[in-house]
């Protein structure tokens, strides 16, 4: 991706855990990333509201979802410039779900 700014969190491990919970993984990954796009966004400075109206997670593949902005001056305020100071939105929402997605694979994985 050229402008904007996208995470995409990838294991290789998760096909076999599909194969073995069929549904239930996609539907945690699906949760933590609407998540974490709901926070992006209470996090974002508003001046025109586009920034904010930008975060989105898309579903990539079987196991892979994307929450990216595609604002061009999202990178700008998650990372600052030299004339001005960084208000990161994406990084404090992924640390703010972490716990979320390891307890909930934590109990996904003592019902197996």
């Amino acid at each position: 991706m050229a402008d904007g700014l996208e995470l995409r969190v990838i294991s290789d491990k998760i096909p076999a855990l599909l194969a073995a919970m069929p549904g239930r993984v996609d539907e945690i990954l699906s949760k933590v990333a609407q998540d974490i796009v709901a926070d992006a966004q209470a996090r974002s400075r508003v001046d025109t509201g586009e920034m904010k109206a930008g975060w989105t997670a898309e579903r990539e593949s079987e196991n892979t979802w994307i929450v990216h902005n595609p604002v061009e001056h999202t990178i700008y305020n998650e990372f600052g410039t030299v004339h001005m100071s960084a208000a990161p939105m994406l990084i404090p929402a992924v640390e703010a779900q972490r716990s979320t997605f390891e307890q909930a694979f934590k109990a996904l994985f003592e019902g197996l």
